[in-house]
């Protein structure tokens, strides 16, 4: 009897355990899903003239080549594309397409749709507007599926297709629009008048130099030069030094000293007027006896020879050859003192590698100022040590909900953060910012970082959110409220010109402006680190939406205690 008994239980437990094996076989044939390249996808403008008012009209096509049954519960699909308010849609597919924040769109079925394996589905859609490129189209497509419990598996559409835009509906953005059809004979036509310039009117160097002889000859460095160099021009030095080296392939020296010998390049400064200005100003003259002359008002002047020194080896000769450079002599100022670029790298980030190479191409062309937008609403790119979610939380996009405390996809950036070929997530490191300063700074360009506020503003908001919602879980309320940017019983309504319904700081609250005074004390902090002058700081001030702050009781407690401000609001 014993034996028998052991051998039921052992029985039942074998029974069990097939029981559970084969529910947990059927939970994950239920579970099974699409893979990224088994949903076909296409999307192209249907056109951009079937109204008198400007508006688009567009069509996605899904085919299913999956063997899953995609119903009204099972699936969603995202997208970035240009902000546009959607119009109207025929419905009868079964699905929904709808403008969640901004630029970021998803596509929902509705009740009773069903796309079984082998079947498709166009969905036609109209909005704003107009789309008439490529880069208007959906991007950074994916799908989400969820399952009964609400968990959400993440496949990117890898399976996407735009098709060309051909018919002149498509290329067109209104009736009314009067910009002829780009084509080859247009083209042509344009470029007509142009005509091939003769040698003595090309630029040696860009930009033009004030002041340069008429070139006749040319002079051969058969063998290396020596770099000498005055006091306070070691860096300038270096720069010329690794170049010619790298031309050369040859080690070079650079000299501490002046000689007005033959192969040698000069570098010293002196008192020079150029039209009347001094600053920055510079001379450069290559003699026939191999020596180069470059005088500087001070270190940048001397810089800025070098650079025009560079754009003038004549091409053609192989690396460690010699080289060619014509013989002539330059009196040079800059014609503005504020020579600026303003690179956004809060929508799409670029490496500080990248950053650098920027850097070296604005050198190149004298380019002095780098206006650096740093925070938008779709990225914080500068660490704050002091307030670590700013980037943990707004130096990432990825998929979540819009009221969640994270950045949602934006600009095609995906789901995923830090996914290959993205540019939706990162951030410099303090240590990054203070060598991209020092670099900056050795090449004579002044950084100045961008802040934006009060508009502009989602990623900081996000991120303090984030900051706001942890510390209250931790018990420390007065902490959470200490850099918190938003005030929860404000409801106001507004929409910028960028679609964001919920990226503007209130500026009546403390906390903006403690979370203001933290920030730029570790900026001032970093340029002080890196012995890089910082004379502005940029905070962006524009586009806040009307309809901001008018429902805010903070805001109107502060315009009843002040009647001086008055309003602006309509």
């Amino acid at each position: 009897m014993r034996k028998a008994g052991v051998s039921l239980i052992k029985s039942i437990v074998r029974l069990l355990l097939l029981i559970i094996i084969a529910m947990n076989i059927s939970s994950c044939e239920e579970r099974k899903m699409p893979t990224g390249n088994q949903i076909a996808v296409s999307w192209e403008v249907v056109s951009n003239n079937f109204k008198e008012t400007p508006s688009v009209k567009a069509a996605f096509t899904i085919e299913n080549l999956s063997e899953i049954t995609l119903d009204s519960n099972n699936w969603m699909l995202y997208f970035n594309q240009m902000p546009r308010n959607v119009l109207n849609q025929d419905t009868l597919d079964g699905t929904k397409v709808e403008r969640i924040s901004s630029d970021w769109y998803r596509i929902v079925p509705l009740n009773g749709f069903v796309l079984r394996p082998g079947e498709k589905t166009t969905i036609v859609y109209e909005a704003e507007d107009w789309w008439i490129k490529e880069s208007d189209a959906p991007m950074g497509l994916y799908f989400v599926f969820p399952d009964e419990e609400g968990n959400e598996t993440i496949v990117v559409a890898e399976n996407y297709t735009i098709l060309p835009f051909e018919r002149a509906e498509q290329i067109t953005r209104h009736r009314g629009d009067q910009v002829p059809l780009p084509s080859a004979a247009q083209t042509y036509a344009q470029n007509l008048p142009l005509k091939k310039l003769s040698p003595d009117e090309l630029l040696p160097v860009i930009p033009s130099p004030y002041k340069t002889s008429p070139i006749n000859d040319s002079v051969f460095f058969a063998r290396e030069p020596v770099i000498y160099f005055a006091e306070g021009l070691a860096f300038e030095a270096e720069y010329l030094k690794g170049f010619i080296e790298k031309l050369c392939q040859c080690n070079i020296e650079a000299i501490k000293g002046s000689s007005d010998g033959d192969y040698v390049i000069d570098l010293q400064l002196a008192d020079i007027s150029v039209n009347g200005n001094s600053e920055e100003a510079y001379t450069l003259e290559i003699a026939k006896n191999n020596h180069i002359s470059i005088k500087g008002t001070d270190r940048s002047g001397v810089f800025y020879a070098i650079q025009s020194l560079i754009s003038l080896v004549e091409p053609g000769i192989p690396a460690g050859q010699g080289f060619s450079m014509p013989v002539l002599s330059i009196e040079d100022v800059p014609r503005f003192g504020y020579r600026g670029v303003h690179l956004d790298v809060a929508r799409n980030f670029q490496s500080a590698e990248t950053l650098k190479k920027t850097i070296d191409i604005l050198a190149y062309y004298k380019i002095n100022t780098l206006h650096l937008h740093l925070t938008d609403d779709e990225g914080w790119r500068i660490a704050i040590d002091a307030l670590p979610e700013l980037t943990e939380v707004g130096g990432q996009r990825g998929h979540t909900t819009k009221s969640a405390a994270a950045l949602h996809p934006a600009y095609g950036s995906g789901p995923h953060p830090y996914a290959e070929g993205s540019f939706g997530s990162g951030f410099y490191t303090h240590e990054e910012y203070v060598d991209l300063l020092r670099y900056a700074h050795q090449r004579h360009i002044s950084v100045i970082p961008e802040i934006n506020l009060p508009g502009h503003a989602r990623a900081a908001i996000k991120a303090m959110e984030a900051r706001f919602q942890k510390l209250t879980e931790q018990g420390d309320t007065e902490g959470a409220k200490r850099f918190r940017l938003i005030e929860p019983e404000e409801t106001s309504q507004y929409s910028s010109a960028q679609y964001y319904t919920d990226n503007v700081v209130n500026v009546a609250l403390d906390g903006v402006y403690n979370f203001l005074e933290v920030v730029l004390d570790e900026i001032v902090e970093m340029y002080g680190e890196a012995g890089a002058p910082l004379e502005i700081v940029h905070i962006g001030g524009d586009e806040v939406p009307r309809g901001a702050w008018t429902e805010s009781p903070a805001v109107k407690k502060v315009m009843a205690e002040n009647p001086e401000i008055g309003s602006h609001a309509n």
